[in-house]
């Protein structure tokens, strides 16, 4: 396949890591103001263990988790796309 198709992975998975930061941060915040309590219940069941809460540090450190998982979720798709390719 040609070369220019492919994706760069790096840039996938920043924009994945930058996507998944804010939308932690983001359902963190409004769960904090009561307007919504599902994503945060499904935040601390992933990231409980690891200090995660219903606070503005737990906020931070969602946006934290959300950019490190999303950066790596990104750079592997971006990587496996252009493997198959």
């Amino acid at each position: 396949m040609a070369k220019d198709l492919q994706l760069d992975a790096q840039k996938l998975g920043l924009s994945l890591g930058i996507v998944g930061a804010v939308f932690l941060f983001c359902s963190t915040v409004l769960s904090l103001l009561g307007w919504s309590d599902s994503y945060s219940f499904f935040a601390s069941t992933l990231f409980g263990n690891l200090g995660y809460s219903l606070s503005v540090i737990g906020a931070i450190l969602g946006a934290i988790y959300g950019f490190v998982w999303g950066y790596v979720l990104g750079y592997v798709i971006g990587w496996l796309y252009n493997r198959i390719e």
